[in-house]
């Protein structure tokens, strides 16, 4: 094994003593290894330098992990729509115990247009949400 070879070796004091000592009396006369045994000291120490202060790290661990309210915006409409979905399941179970399929509504004014007008905010929150 050629002496350099084991720099790494040296580097990560894997040496005995005496193959420690055969090693330093070679980095007297052999400039690569004495210029990549530097560059390695100088990783070394600056991989434990914080390049951020604690605050700032802190900071961004606070705007990155932070929870979302329970009750988003994006809930809310969930919800809005689950219910409408629920009320208009309910007028079709209501209407066909009536036997008349909305007989019960023809007299009502306006239910149609509610029921049309339903429908289309569940369309337009299907295009905004879902797509």
């Amino acid at each position: 094994m050629n002496i350099c070879d084991k720099l790494p070796l040296y580097m990560y004091k894997e040496l005995d003593n005496n193959e420690i000592k055969e090693f330093e009396a070679h980095l007297n006369g052999c400039n690569a290894c004495r210029g990549a045994l530097k560059t390695f000291n100088a990783l070394q120490t600056n991989k434990n330098t914080p390049r951020l202060s604690p605050e700032a790290i802190n900071n961004i661990f606070e705007k990155t992990t932070r929870k979302k309210p329970f009750l988003s915006f994006l809930r809310i409409t969930e919800l809005t729509i689950a219910a409408a979905a629920c009320l208009l399941v309910g007028i079709f179970v209501f209407s066909s115990k009536n036997n008349n399929n909305f007989a019960f509504f023809e007299n009502q004014s306006g239910v149609y247009d509610q029921i049309a007008s339903v429908d289309n905010s569940l369309n337009e929150y299907e295009e905004l949400f879902l797509i």
